[in-house]
């Protein structure tokens, strides 16, 4: 007898068998699959959309129907077929290869022996992507890829099970997944969420191919910061990983000059973008104020959302310029944080003396190894308008005055420092009058408050603008930190696909998170918190663009991750259990303890930790329990855990050192 051979089909295959096999069908039989199937794997070629696979111990038995195959058709040939045919590959030269330890993503013809009359029956496994499986999961996918690509070659998640209905194919997630994408859509039909959904696309699409090219502008941007001084520094030079220190040491002035020249490259770029979104962003506002919000509810939602987006941009280009100042600054918090002067309000870079600044720092820069920033465009630096790194190494800052009465009270600084005669005197000869004394008045704070500053940054010590005593204090050892711990959370995410989950000395849960999970991420890390105790914080990483610390960039994962992260395609979450944190302090001879409402309101009210840690109205005390010395904890102590990624536990040893010495240090 003659072995006739026919594939098992139970999802997209019943309809769409391929140029390859569909001349070669000659019979259709209707079956019931001898094992389970549900929607539990995301399919790159149809944007991520739920896919029907094979699967244990969930899913259910499905309607499918048998292709047999012409007899001419041998098992290998079918098999080549239907592996091509689910890997869109149309290469028919290409052949398929069993494996005896497949990966997640590799397909896999399996074979069923007389199996409804026919001989040999093959159909493709393939192991499930998904992590986590629901309908609302299921649902939030299916029209993500219906608004992509997928969408516009008919390839979408919404078609996808709208087929499998139509063929009786129904799994126990089906009636919920298909009840979820009409909620979603306010529709009462699969074939009224595909039109309006549809019709959706192209705006879509159009913000997504420019947010993608903003993105190309940014990788570009950050390459120029973090890579090309390295790369021209090492190129046509050998270059031996293992002997870094030695190579930059012997090549120290060429490397500076080549970081400089990345850094004024990525900066002209950057003030380039931030002008033009600023002038977007004005147009945009003036519309908004002409518009009537009753009457053009629709027209104001997108503006608003294309405002929101610019400003989105305009903090990532900023973050950009504050990865810069952290190289400038070498990594040193704490001169993060003598940057930041707390002034309030928006940067805004037409009100400002923007031309004569861009002039200064260009005519700075000619020289190859000094670099000038522009700190209106930094996120945080609100100290002089220009930060200057020397080729010395040092820190210098420049105010740009314009105008001519600056320029008169800019001469009068000059001569003031240049004079040996008492300052009474100068100003005396000088015949000024009252708005002229108030205008040089400020300008000598500015003065004392930046060479005060500058002296700060370079020896670790000072007198800082309140006219309070700094000292720097350095650690005795090597920083412990959880970057390993991270790295392993990337791969373990790879491997999961939409999530991956650590707890760090039984306190600090880290989260990672895609897809549609990104959006359930702090909901799922509440519960966890409420579980464990009521104190906890949940903290998004992405807040750091907006921070003093350490930025993104130098987080250690992959470039293609960063950016992930970066746009907001992977969530990164930190959830500190505060209780279990404190338990840790007993370790090294300290008393953690909460404060009452009370006792914190008094400590704030005297106004002598202005970065008081407060949590539902409470500060945290800690006791040395031999000296009895005390502090409390401050804000950022946290900051350390989430983006520093420093261990909990030495947060709390470091206490020690502040505790050492006099408590206006820092």
């Amino acid at each position: 007898m003659e072995t006739t051979i026919g594939i098992l089909a139970y999802g997209s295959l019943i309809n769409e068998p391929g140029s390859e096999i569909a001349p070669l069908i000659i019979e259709r039989i209707s079956c019931v699959t001898p094992f389970n199937v549900e929607y539990a794997r995301m399919s790159k070629s149809r944007d991520y959309a739920p896919t029907l696979i094979p699967i244990e111990n969930e899913g259910a038995q499905v309607n499918g129907v048998i292709l047999v195959l012409d007899k001419s058709i041998s098992i290998e040939e079918a098999e080549n077929m239907l592996w091509r045919r689910e890997i869109r590959e149309a290469d028919t030269n290409k052949k398929y290869k069993k494996k005896a330890n497949p990966g997640k993503d590799s397909v896999q013809v399996r074979t069923l022996e007389n199996f409804e009359g026919i001989n040999k029956v093959i159909y493709t496994s393939i192991a499930s992507n998904l992590g986590v499986n629901s309908p609302n999961i299921l649902a939030d996918l299916a029209i993500k890829s219906i608004l992509n690509d997928a969408g516009d070659k008919q390839m979408d998640g919404i078609r996808y099970l709208l087929n499998a209905k139509s063929n009786g194919i129904v799994t126990p997630l089906s009636d919920e997944y298909e009840k979820n994408i009409l909620e979603y859509t306010q529709t009462q039909s699969l074939e009224e969420a595909i039109a309006k959904l549809d019709n959706q696309r192209p705006l879509q699409l159009k913000k997504k191919d420019e947010l993608n090219k903003f993105e190309d502008q940014v990788i570009e941007i950050a390459d120029l910061i973090c890579h090309y001084g390295f790369d021209k520094t090492v190129k046509d030079k050998k270059f031996n990983p293992s002997d870094f220190k030695n190579f930059i040491e012997q090549n120290r002035e060429a490397f500076i000059k080549n970081c400089h020249e990345g850094f004024k490259k990525a900066q002209q770029k950057i003030l380039a973008l931030m002008l033009a979104f600023e002038v977007e962003k004005y147009k945009l506002k003036l519309v908004l104020k002409s518009l009537d919000n009753e009457k053009n509810k629709s027209q104001v939602l997108e503006l608003n959302a294309s405002v929101i987006g610019i400003e989105s941009k305009e903090h990532i280009l900023r973050h950009l310029i504050d990865t810069i100042a952290w190289q400038m600054i070498k990594g040193q918090l704490y001169i993060a944080r003598r940057l930041y002067q707390d002034v309030k309000g928006e940067k805004r870079l037409l009100k400002s003396n923007i031309a004569s600044v861009i002039r200064a720092a260009d005519e700075i820069n000619k020289n190859d190894l000094d670099f000038a920033l522009i700190t209106d465009l930094s996120a945080y630096i609100q100290s002089g308008d220009i930060m200057i790194m020397k080729e010395n190494k040092s820190l210098e800052f420049v105010e740009v005055k314009e105008g001519v009465k600056n320029q008169e009270i800019f001469k009068i600084l000059e001569d003031i420092i240049n004079s040996d005669e008492p300052l009474e005197k100068i100003i005396d000869n000088l015949k000024l009058d009252g708005k002229s004394i108030k205008q040089l008045d400020r300008n000598l704070k500015q003065l004392r408050e930046m060479i005060n500053l500058t002296n700060i940054l370079n020896n670790d010590k000072g007198v800082d603008k309140s006219g309070k005593s700094v000292k720097i204090i350095t650690p005795r050892e090597d920083t412990p930190k959880f970057d390993d711990k991270l790295r392993k959370l990337q791969k373990q995410l790879e491997a999961r696909n939409l999530w991956a989950y650590d707890v760090i000395e039984d306190c600090l849960h880290i989260a990672l998170y895609k897809g549609p999970l990104k959006f359930i991420g702090p909901s799922i890390l509440d519960s966890i918190g409420q579980h464990s105790g009521n104190n906890f914080i949940i903290m998004d990483f992405l807040h750091v663009i907006r921070s003093l610390n350490k930025p993104l960039l130098f987080l250690p994962f992959s470039k293609d991750f960063l950016f992930d992260i970066l746009f907001g395609r992977t969530k990164l979450f930190f959830m500190l259990n505060i209780d279990q944190y404190l338990m840790l302090f007993s370790n090294y001879g300290l008393k953690a303890e909460w404060l009452s409402r009370k006792e914190t309101m008094k400590i704030v009210d005297n106004q002598k930790n202005s970065g008081l840690f407060i949590y539902k109205n409470r500060g945290i005390k800690i006791t040395d329990e031999a000296t009895k010395k005390i502090m409390y904890l401050n804000v950022g102590i946290f900051s350390k855990m989430y983006f520093e990624h420093i261990y909990p536990s030495y947060t709390a040893y470091t206490c020690r050192y502040l505790l050492e010495v006099n408590n206006d240090s820092t």
